[in-house]
């Protein structure tokens, strides 16, 4: 069946009274910023950010360090010696217009990090980047009177924030963060925004990760004020997204529930799989239109609703990617493997926008050292017949430079059928060989048996050569 406005309805109807029903068996749940807020505001949410970010302990600001790790702004020189500087809220005035930055870290003429959050997924403004990048260029409260234009510009960061990594800056301030050579051109495929300067952050798969496994276990004894809001906020935010561990069986029940209806209910989508997919497709983006409306519905505030949608948009995103949890287990089973003489350790899921980056490395190398297939989203794995299997260095220009200028590793990689990016690697920051892997049938159709061999034969140019270069080549820098 075609996913219309109509059936749609029907569904989220069906769907609502189905989850009202089943949290009736919940555990009761107390957290002030689901009683106080419902669903906080995009400012409430860069204010938490922002308080956790600049917490200070010893001169240091550990959060802060660790956070631009965590994105992989390798290159941000933070200076220890020097305070930072925090603003929310922060009126500047462009050359066509004003705007209001959400949140601005600054570290005198060090570097100038814009932060905008679009977590509840307000609209574009126009030219909105655009007049952030030219108000804190012409701030010499940020960069003092000695440093020219160019010398500024090399110096300005922006964070995207989103809810799941869907919006994307408006196509005017794409052009200006291009002049300023704060990322590269928007990708025509995959709508990815590459760096140097600026990072796609989103709430799911990024935020809540670093909260819950970066930073909360770090919070001392005695500051039980930090660590107790940490646990509200990380509970608010797995409240949002439907992951709150009481909820779990709930959830399973949501998924058994989305499932039957989509495959043997009345409304249930076409069998074949182009159509399925398609239907898939419609339904995420009658979700997202349907919340869009109920946050802007000022009059007619709806709570319940709106968490029941951000429900089932991640219950639909689930299902969609199903086979990348597949692809992800094969690859994990491979490089773990007691009988793999290269045990590369760490396998995980790296998202940027709706693109997921299956990233492989060895426990010991820096995150931002790996070899990884990009990019895999729906559409890719459904109809793809040709993926790209590569090996990244994304860090410290010295650690690059020893990268780039490894003879024996460059030949043992060509060897293998990669080849170097004929991306301007300057230009992107990073050490990049990558080599394409065809296939007679995309991922998602294949059956197990033959996903494992397609995986293997891959993995196969990964030769354990090419991993004790790469470990020589991390022991000379240590």
């Amino acid at each position: 069946m075609e996913m219309t406005e109509n059936n749609f309805n029907i569904l989220l109807d069906k769907f609502s009274k189905f989850l009202k029903e089943s949290e009736e068996h919940l555990p009761y749940n107390f957290n002030v910023l689901d009683e106080q807020c419902g669903h906080i505001v995009e400012n409430s949410h860069t204010n938490i950010l922002m308080k956790i970010l600049q917490y200070r302990n010893r001169q240091r600001y550990p959060f802060f360090e660790d956070f631009i790790n965590f994105i992989e702004f390798f290159d941000l020189d933070v200076k220890t010696d020097s305070r930072i500087v925090f603003k929310r809220e922060a009126y500047y005035q462009g050359i066509n217009r004003n705007g209001r930055i959400d949140g601005l870290i600054y570290q005198k003429n060090q570097f100038a990090l814009i932060v905008e959050n679009k977590v509840n997924g307000a609209g574009n403004q126009e030219e909105q980047l655009k007049t952030y990048i030219e108000g804190v260029l012409s701030d010499n409260d940020i960069f003092g009177e000695s440093l020219s234009v160019p010398e500024r510009k090399d110096r300005v960061w922006i964070i995207f924030l989103t809810r799941e990594g869907a919006e994307v800056p408006d196509a005017v301030s794409l052009e200006e963060m291009q002049k300023c050579c704060i990322c590269d051109s928007q990708d025509p495929e995959t709508g990815e925004i590459k760096g140097p300067r600026y990072a796609s952050v989103n709430y799911l798969d990024h935020i809540l990760p670093w909260l819950k496994e970066n930073v909360q276990p770090c919070v001392m004894q005695k500051e039980q004020g930090l660590n107790t809001g940490l646990l509200q906020y990380i509970d608010f935010l797995e409240g949002m997204f439907g992951m709150r561990q009481s909820e779990s069986a709930m959830m399973q029940k949501c998924r058994e529930w989305l499932s039957h209806e989509l495959k043997t209910g009345e409304l249930k989508l076409s069998s074949d799989f182009t159509k399925a997919n398609a239907g898939m497709g419609a339904l995420r983006n009658f979700v997202i239109d349907r919340q869009k409306h109920l946050r802007t519905d000022k009059n007619n505030p709806q709570e319940s609703m709106l968490r029941c949608t951000n429900i089932l948009l991640n219950l639909v995103d689930e299902l969609n990617l199903k086979p990348l949890k597949e692809f992800f287990d094969v690859t994990n089973r491979y490089f773990t493997s007691a009988a793999n003489p290269i045990l590369m350790k760490e396998c995980y899921i790296h998202a940027v926008f709706n693109y997921k980056y299956i990233q492989i490395r060895d426990a010991s190398w820096p995150r931002s050292i790996h070899f990884e297939w990009y990019p895999l989203g729906v559409n890719k794995l459904s109809s793809g017949l040709k993926y790209t299997l590569c090996f990244h260095v994304e860090c410290a220009k010295a650690l690059r430079d020893a990268f780039d200028e490894d003879n024996r590793l460059t030949e043992l990689l060509r060897k293998s059928g990669f080849q170097k990016s004929g991306i301007d690697i300057k230009s992107r920051r990073n050490f990049t060989f990558v080599k394409e892997v065809k296939s007679t049938q995309p991922m998602m159709k294949m059956k197990k048996d033959d996903l494992e061999k397609f995986l293997s034969d891959a993995y196969s140019s990964i030769t354990k050569e090419i991993v004790d270069q790469i470990n020589d080549i991390l022991g000379s820098k240590a």
